[in-house]
């Protein structure tokens, strides 16, 4: 009855009746190099015009709502960033492109008239749901291209403060589900204790040395003072008692 009631009002919007499948953000499934290789070369020859926006979806790990949203206008190539004035919490937030996705955006911008929505299509469905099936690929949704960002970052070594603010994640424990794949970082954590307690220090020990002035005294080169227990011969001048004493002018 309630569906009845929809689809007879003038702005009924069949579309509401439609369940929309929620996404397990708690499953995380990224795309390898090879399934990256497959899928790009299934778009290149199916729908080679949605290119860009497999390519900006890899490297922004944008959610579908911000990425089929951006507007021109909130593109900054100066500065490399896009702005979300409403992300999924409330809250506007910034996103950095690289260099690939700058040249992306830059070439549509060229060929557009700059102004509105970046992308025309309001969802990748119609044309993503067909290059997973040309591809092969399985348990895998147009979601898990923002996984694949998010798990890259960590797998490069990125710590995982830096992938929050670059995910737009809300608190540091939704990054931290990805922390298994650092590599190895906790083992590196652990190593650390060994470096530090592996082996004693050695007491350094420091032998005196000593130089002889022109005048034959005898200097010591460290802080240390020098005793001697027998006189030195010193160029056959005499006699040198210890450091302080005059040589002897017998022999003059």
């Amino acid at each position: 009855m309630a569906s009845t009631d929809v689809l007879a009002r003038p702005d009924g919007n069949p579309a509401r009746l439609v369940h929309q499948r929620k996404e397990n953000n708690a499953r995380i499934r990224w795309l390898s190099d090879k399934e990256e290789t497959a899928m790009r070369r299934v778009i290149r020859r199916d729908c080679p015009k949605r290119l860009p926006e497999f390519e900006v979806a890899l490297h922004t790990g944008m959610r579908l709502s911000e990425q089929y949203g951006m507007l021109w206008e909130f593109v900054d190539f100066k500065n490399q960033v896009i702005t979300i004035p409403k992300s999924k919490h409330g809250d506007a937030r910034h996103v950095r492109m690289n260099s690939r996705v700058t040249a992306i955006l830059s070439g549509l911008k060229n060929h557009s008239l700059g102004v509105g929505r970046v992308f025309s299509l309001h969802s990748p469905r119609c044309w993503f749901e067909a290059a997973l099936g040309a591809t092969g690929l399985k348990d895998f949704t147009s979601h898990c291209l923002r996984h694949t960002f998010i798990s890259r970052l960590v797998m490069k070594g990125i710590d995982l403060r830096t992938v929050q603010e670059l995910a737009g994640h809300k608190s540091i424990q939704m990054t931290c589900r990805y922390a298994h794949l650092a590599p190895g970082h906790e083992q590196t954590a652990v190593e650390m204790l060994v470096k530090k307690s592996a082996a004693p220090r050695r007491k350094r020990t420091v032998r005196p040395t000593a130089t002889t002035t022109a005048t034959g005294q005898i200097v010591a080169n460290n802080a240390r003072q020098l005793q001697f227990s027998k006189p030195l011969q010193v160029m056959g001048l005499g006699l040198v008692g210890p450091p302080g004493f005059e040589p002897g002018t017998n022999g003059l």
